[in-house]
């Protein structure tokens, strides 16, 4: 990989207390912080898949352990993570109901077919206790 120097985007939003970290279609949980070095470990969220990566404090890629993913890459999964943290970000910051909130994201959504297929409805979101 020649990530070397690029920003990687984290997802801003932890469903169940971990941060996110999507790259290349592949998503990876936060596994340690040690300040002392500005490094973070993140661990491929397959925990059969041995494949992680190192990024600085600020989220810039520093190195992986070049072990191969176990598994094929899943783009639509990434998308649809990125929806519902983008939505649950907008309703605890927002004064709308979360099924306008949810309508507003649909519609702003550009993402393929097989993905808007798999997004979860706002009925679904509000019993995951957003």
């Amino acid at each position: 990989m020649s990530f070397k120097d690029a920003v990687i985007p984290v997802g801003p939003i932890a469903f169940s207390k971990k941060t996110c970290l999507h790259m290349c279609g592949y998503t990876y949980h936060r596994n340690k912080i040690i300040k002392s070095q500005n490094k973070v470990y993140w661990r491929c969220e397959d925990r059969d898949c041995r494949a992680y990566i190192h990024t600085t404090l600020s989220n810039v890629y520093l190195s992986d352990n070049e072990t191969p993913h176990i598994h094929e890459p899943n783009m639509n999964d990434v998308l649809i993570q990125q929806f519902k943290a983008q939505v649950i970000t907008r309703v605890r910051s927002e004064l709308l109901t979360p099924g306008v909130i949810h309508s507003e994201e649909l519609a702003k959504a550009n993402m393929p077919p097989s993905a808007m297929a798999n997004l979860p409805t706002a009925q679904s979101m509000r019993k995951s206790k957003l």
